[in-house]
């Protein structure tokens, strides 16, 4: 069983020591104060069972420290002790709440007998404060049994309710899927079909035309045109198998630990003839020695690429596209800057939805699927991390993501 914890205040080493010695002798853990603040902060930190409290001190009265006592630990006993001339005193301190006085000089036994008979009361005080919780526990739990009673009788009905529910949730959803497919359909008609024509028709000149009409530089300017054009059919289908995996939570991470910073160099090089066809002032900024991290080295570089690709496209020539990969708190940190037309604080949030698409100011849509940056927030969620988007409409754009440091 635990010790019985008293404090014992007063300004008078000698009655102090006197009073503790003998406290301990008894079998209690006895605790000591000179002056009053150094008794309140002992009682605000530590609980006690008895305080035996001076009345008269130097810096604070006592009369203050009972009352101090009875705020913030009011099961805790307390006894004064006092001379004769502070005897009103501590009559006073027994209507504040003192359990009882002594008078100094005073008898070892007699201070025992008060001590005793202060913590039998605070026992049996203790001891129907818990018969009174337990009484308001089982009431509880009769009320709690009534309750389940009524909840089985109206649990039927809940259930048709939830039935309901459930047929209208599978009937929105049914809406969904189906304006989904028909925005898929009008996605292969359009979005497919357009590269498509561009490539049959730059295969088709140079199937039907000779060398001699055309040259060797034409050719190969076509040539490029029908890998851009294919590559960017691929980039297409990718996005939406990448977003039919995540729906059915089959996409997995084939994590490794990398180096962040390395992926975003790949990148940033990547991307810099598209960048450099629009004479933009494109700069990276990768932090040395970022610590190694357990991450999809692909899936981080597929969100990488997507966000530089829209910052080239959306910003004019001679823009600006900056992107930066450094070490907050405990997290990798990539943001893409560009200074392009920015978007409306309105529109932010709709952006990584599905099918959300980019349009410039002047009303032109960006080119794709609409499912980049919803896989690109997908992945950075599978990883543990969280992307986001700043941006002042005229001002330009920040995208960033964050990823944990995982060893």
């Amino acid at each position: 069983m635990d010790k019985e914890q008293i404090l014992v205040v007063d300004d008078v080493d000698s009655i102090r020591s006197f009073i503790t010695i003998n406290l301990e002798c008894e079998g209690y853990e006895v605790y000591q104060a000179a002056r009053g603040q150094e008794a309140l902060k002992l009682i605000e930190s530590i609980f006690f069972n008895l305080v035996i409290l001076d009345i008269m001190l130097p810096d604070i009265d006592g009369l203050q420290i009972l009352k101090f006592i009875r705020k913030v630990s009011p099961e805790t006993m307390v006894i004064m002790v006092t001379g004769y001339a502070s005897l009103d005193s501590s009559i006073t301190a027994m209507k504040e709440g003192a359990f009882s006085y002594i008078i100094k000089p005073f008898e070892l036994s007699e201070l025992l007998i008060t001590m005793r008979k202060a913590l039998d009361k605070q026992r049996l005080s203790m001891e129907n404060k818990q018969l009174l919780e337990e009484l308001t526990r089982a009431n509880k739990d009769l009320e709690s049994a009534n309750l389940l009673l009524e909840e089985k009788v109206r649990e039927r009905t809940r259930e048709l309710e939830m039935l309901n529910q459930d047929l209208n949730k599978a009937n929105i959803e049914l809406k969904r899927l189906d304006k989904l497919k028909d925005e898929l359909v009008s996605l292969v008609s359009h979005d497919l079909k357009s590269p498509l024509t561009a490539i049959i028709g730059y295969a088709s000149t140079i199937q039907y035309k000779s060398l001699e009409d055309m040259g060797e530089e034409k050719i190969k300017d076509y040539t490029d045109r029908i890998l851009n054009q294919s590559f960017r059919m691929l980039n297409l289908i990718n996005d939406i198998l990448d977003e039919q995996k995540i729906k059915e939570g089959k996409m997995a991470l084939n994590g490794e630990v990398t180096d962040l910073g390395e992926i975003g160099r790949e990148c940033f090089e990547e991307m810099k003839i598209l960048a450099s066809e629009k004479q933009l002032d494109y700069t990276v900024e990768i932090e040395p020695d970022l610590p190694a991290t357990f991450l999809d080295k692909s899936k981080i570089r597929q969100v990488i690429i997507n966000l530089l690709s829209n910052a080239i496209k959306f910003t004019s020539n001679e823009g600006q596209v900056r992107l930066r990969v450094y070490k907050g708190k405990n997290k990798l940190w990539v943001s893409v800057i560009d200074t392009g037309p920015g978007i409306e604080k309105s529109k932010q949030d709709e952006l990584f939805k599905e099918f959300k698409k980019f349009k410039t100011p002047d009303g032109k849509e960006h080119e794709g699927t609409g499912l980049g940056l919803s896989i690109c927030k997908k992945i950075v969620n599978l990883h543990g991390g969280k992307i986001w988007l700043q941006s002042e409409e005229g001002k330009g754009s920040k995208f960033s993501f964050l990823l944990p440091i995982v060893n």
